[in-house]
């Protein structure tokens, strides 16, 4: 219930220009009105009515005397949170997940914008400094705030540490965040520019399978994941473009298969496609229509993988799911050696790469935007290295 307003008229002020209120405690709070530019405002004038006529009558007199400077008190409280943005989680939860990650990769940035969203809070964007980033780039998972009593995730602190790679894809997100904030004129600057980043590790090891090692991860792997495997060692596809393979997406005729937008670079692109991997397709599209026919014959299922319900694998549950079959499978056969599903598209480079095909040719198969990421199967053509130092021996001769 509003408290009653009690108005205290002045022949110099009018009678409504000073009014009080009764607080909580039993104290009378007085407040004074004013009109300015054609707004009225009203402000907190102290416990008496002689600090109100005080304030109401420096208040007359700046407008007055400097009307082009004079700027009402809850103009200056308006304006300085709108310098200083919105919350952090809100605005990454809600404008920047919404409006602009949409369309995007937006399962990435949910996954990326967790860990953001859980160190930098509530904290209004204006206020984040480098130094803030700076703070949260050489953060551990024991530096992290404790989450809220609701937080439904795990809890921060017992996450791992992150390594090099995250900690860059951490700042790239956090950048990009400040920079849609600055387009959108909520922040002046960016605080991510300049602060100093993990370097990327040279030479860095590529973990593919052999032959042998594949086919008999091949072997022990459950029927439904065996043409999901076979069909990522002969495209080079990354998961979760292989989950979203639609039946529109593949041309049989010329061999090709489409990759959406929704990928890691954010650009479509076609794929060829070898025998085996047409042959496993057209297999697998029969599998889909006995899966429709024993679950629902009305319905027409879009999606080239699904399970025995007919429920495709796009989820990011379902993700998870096909990399820990991978992983179990991985450990039946007891290969030595950690691998992720990624080792796939991995395998896939290494072989075309020791089949001779010149790396250009693996780079636009892959889809990968910059050179130096396939740069990093050259070292698998020893053989060519080797010609290239052999000339030089007709040279010296």
């Amino acid at each position: 219930m509003a408290r009653k307003k009690i108005f205290h008229p002045s022949e110099e002020w009018g009678r409504t220009a000073i009014f009080s209120r009764v607080g909580r405690a039993g104290r009378s709070v007085f407040y004074i009105r004013y009109s300015f530019n054609g707004h009225r405002y009203a402000e907190r004038a102290g416990e008496n009515l002689r600090a109100a006529e005080r304030l109401l009558g420096l208040r007359h007199a700046a407008m007055r005397d400097n009307p082009n400077a004079f700027l009402p008190k809850t103009e200056m409280r308006r304006q300085k949170r709108d310098k200083e943005g919105p919350p952090f989680r809100k605005f990454y939860e809600g404008r920047f997940t919404e409006d602009y990650a949409a369309g995007r990769r937006s399962d990435y940035y949910k996954y990326v914008g967790r860990d953001l969203c859980d160190w930098f809070g509530d904290k209004k964007l204006g206020t984040i400094t480098a130094a803030n980033v700076d703070r949260f780039r050489h953060a551990k998972p024991a530096d992290f705030p404790a989450p809220p009593t609701d937080y439904t995730g795990r809890d921060p602190r017992t996450r791992r540490p992150p390594s090099p790679s995250t900690i860059r894809r951490r700042l790239a997100v956090l950048q990009l965040v400040f920079e849609v904030a600055k387009r959108w004129r909520l922040v002046d600057s960016n605080p991510v520019v300049g602060v100093d980043r993990p370097k990327e590790p040279k030479n860095k090891k590529t973990n593919f399978l052999t032959r042998d090692e594949f086919h008999a991860m091949l072997a022990a792997a459950p029927p439904w994941l065996q043409p999901i495997l076979s069909l990522a060692v002969n495209t080079g596809l990354r998961r979760k473009e292989i989950v979203s393979l639609r039946w529109e997406d593949i041309n049989f005729e010329d061999r090709q298969a489409y990759i959406s937008e929704d990928n890691k670079t954010g650009r479509g692109r076609y794929v060829p496609l070898n025998v085996t991997a047409v042959t496993l397709l057209r297999k697998q599209k029969d599998k889909v229509r006995q899966v429709q026919h024993e679950t629902d014959p009305t319905r027409i299922i879009p999606w080239v993988f699904v399970d025995g319900e007919g429920s495709e694998y796009t989820t990011e549950k379902s993700r998870a799911t096909v990399s820990r079959a991978y992983e179990t499978v991985a450990r039946l056969t007891r290969l030595g050696r950690g691998t992720t599903f990624h080792d796939l598209r991995h395998t896939a480079a290494s072989w075309m790469v020791q089949a001779g095909v010149p790396l250009y040719e693996v780079q636009h198969v892959l889809g990968h935007r910059d050179s130096q990421t396939t740069q990093r199967y050259a070292h698998l053509t020893p053989e060519r290295l080797q010609k290239a130092v052999d000339v030089l021996d007709a040279v010296r001769s």
